[in-house]
Formats: C-alpha cells, structure tokens, sequence
C-alpha cells in the first residue's frame, strides 16, 4: 500500500473553525480513524506528538504491506 502524509485541513462544524492535522492518504483516501482520534487530541496534544504518531502509524501501514502473506490466518505466523 502506498500512502503519503499532508497537512490536513479540518473543518469541525460550520462555524468555520479549522483544525491543522497531519494526514495519511492511501489510494483509498485518508486514513479516517486515525483523523478522527487526532481531531479528537488536537487541543490537549503537541504538534510533534501528532507527527510521532502519524510516523508510527506509516510504519505500521509498511509493515502490513511488507508481510501482508502472513495475516491470512491468525496461528499461521
């Protein structure tokens, strides 16, 4: 799976509040449990935090699609 990382623009509601997130972009679109958890610790979390684990997550994203043979069952690795 290929993904990248932005600066992601979110709008919370209409009142025309944005919250600057980074991003991962699959070639399905972003990944959106993880922008949702970041929208949700944007206000109480650093900007360096949300970046180590964005980084952490992209690792985890070339781990899967490095091994993606082994998760066809459970007790197989």
């Amino acid at each position: 799976m290929h993904f990248t990382t932005i600066r992601g623009k979110v709008y919370i509601d209409n009142s025309g509040a944005v919250t600057e997130i980074p991003v991962i972009l699959t070639e399905f679109g972003p990944v959106i449990p993880l922008v949702d958890y970041l929208v949700e610790k944007a206000h109480v979390r650093s900007q360096a935090w949300m970046n180590s684990l964005v980084y952490v997550v992209g690792l985890l994203l070339d781990y899967v699609a490095a091994n993606h043979d082994c998760f066809d069952s459970p007790k197989d690795c």
